[in-house]
């Protein structure tokens, strides 16, 4: 079977798309990179005692089903330098949610309590560049892995696509 040609203004279209796919590819997976690598530095970043100020719990219905789970959301204030911050990162894969999953409100308060009880100290990772930047649990986690992974599939699909597209054109010549 012998390929239809692209007309211009398909072929502009197609490669647009696949330049977009390229760039908004490779810009999110060079962040991917230096996201995991803040993530690794984390670890040896210096602590700050911090204290639990807040903590609430969050319910989120899963895309795909019609489940709630429920996470905490904790916010924590540490001092650096006679200078107070206020956080709510629990790490830099995971934002603000403590990662942990629960299937019922009840059982995520009550973690939540235990763990994290609002006076209680605990250390708090800050960036010492930016004091700002704080975590309570260094490290990579999966989540510091999503952005090159994502970054790496938009640009694999990009350079396909635009091989796909230019492969007829170039045939022709």
């Amino acid at each position: 079977m012998e390929a239809v040609p692209l007309s211009l203004t398909k072929l502009a279209l197609a490669l647009g798309v696949s330049l977009l796919l390229l760039v908004g590819g490779a810009a999110m997976a060079i962040f991917g990179v230096s996201f995991i690598k803040a993530g690794f530095a984390s670890k040896s970043w210096p602590t700050a005692t911090g204290e639990i100020r807040h903590t609430r719990i969050v319910s989120e219905r899963s895309s795909n089903s019609s489940s709630r789970s429920y996470s905490a959301r904790v916010t924590y204030a540490y001092a650096v330098e006679g200078r107070t911050y206020t956080s709510r990162r629990y790490s830099l894969g995971d934002g603000s949610s403590t990662g942990k999953r629960y299937s019922s409100h009840p059982k995520a308060f009550r973690a939540t309590e235990e763990t994290y009880p609002v006076g209680k100290s605990l250390p708090v990772y800050y960036d010492p560049t930016d004091p700002t930047s704080a975590v309570l649990k260094p490290g990579p986690t999966f989540g510091t892995y999503v952005p090159i992974v994502l970054g790496s599939l938009f640009f694999t699909s990009g350079l396909v696509a635009a091989i796909a597209t230019l492969r007829p054109v170039l045939a022709q010549r």
